[in-house]
């Protein structure tokens, strides 16, 4: 009996370990299976998500150029549109804002300065391809009640640096009605010891000297270029003597108490605000709608 059972044990323990081979490699294909089919259905879903992306972005191209085309078509016959009238229709669609457009690239504000539309002939012609900055974020109040403002960068270690700030101490607040006259030399005042400036380097007669109030004009060509931004052409300005290291060429605006000013009428229905702000190094001016 005892050989008997010993023999049948034999017998089982040889067939399990002859079957465990193909057992084996029955799981492994099954695995294997599983894998593909898993692979097979992520590509699958990878590849709908392409489609479908590339169906959205035809869409998006398609509403930009027939967006595009019935602004040429509306501009070919009003030849005599206004800037502000520009301004609506170039910002009247979701791809494109002007002044987005010229606040993200300072390069264009020094070539095309006030001509509006040529920023958008631009967009069409080659800054959509090469992905230029064109919309401001949602949340950014240029979408409600800033009709212009930008910043500059400034070293503020230095009397140079107390001097921006001061300028935009004694400027920011200032509101100017609807036809009313903006001075910048009248908004900041005389640039005295007695009022708080300090000597830094100033431009005279095409030398760096030092003067009371240095520094102040990268003030007023920020302010410049706020108003270029918002539409505000100037009816006073004058280049500096020398090329600034803070702006562009064609943006600057310099100052003199006495002498030369920089100067504009506002040309909106509503009053207009100036704030300013200079701190850690960044200067910020903003031409908003008045509260």
């Amino acid at each position: 009996m005892k050989k008997l059972l010993s023999a049948v044990l034999a017998v089982v323990t040889a067939f399990v370990l002859t079957a465990q081979p193909a057992l084996a490699d029955e799981i492994t294909d099954n695995n294997a299976a599983t894998d593909d089919a898993a692979v097979q259905a992520a590509l699958a879903a990878q590849a709908l998500a392409e489609a479908q992306q590339a169906a959205l972005q035809a869409q998006i191209d398609a509403d930009r150029a027939a967006t595009i085309e019935s602004h040429r078509a509306y501009v070919a016959s009003h030849p005599n549109m206004t800037p502000e009238e520009y301004m609506i229709l170039m910002n009247a669609n979701p791809y494109f804002n002007v002044k987005a457009y010229m606040y993200y690239n300072e390069d264009l504000m020094s070539k095309f300065t006030y001509s509006y539309w040529k920023y958008y002939e631009h967009y069409l012609s080659s800054g959509y391809k090469s992905k230029r900055a064109c919309v401001f974020p949602p949340d950014d109040d240029y979408n409600t009640v800033t009709l212009g403002r930008y910043s500059t960068k400034y070293n503020y270690k230095i009397a140079r640096g107390d001097n921006l700030t001061l300028a935009c101490n004694y400027m920011t607040g200032t509101i100017i009605p609807p036809g009313g006259a903006f001075s910048y030399n009248e908004a900041v005042g005389q640039r005295t010891s007695a009022r708080g400036f300090k000597v830094a380097h100033v431009y005279s007669g095409g030398q760096v000297v030092d003067g009371i109030g240095g520094g102040i004009c990268q003030i007023s060509s920020t302010l410049y270029v706020a108003m270029m931004i918002a539409q505000i052409p100037a009816t006073e300005h004058h280049f500096h003597s020398l090329p600034v290291t803070y702006l562009k060429p064609n943006l600057d605006a310099t100052v003199s108490w006495g002498k030369l000013d920089l100067t504009f009428i506002n040309p909106y229905n509503f009053p207009i605000m100036i704030l300013a702000e200079a701190k850690d190094g960044i200067a910020t001016i903003a031409i908003c709608k008045a509260p």
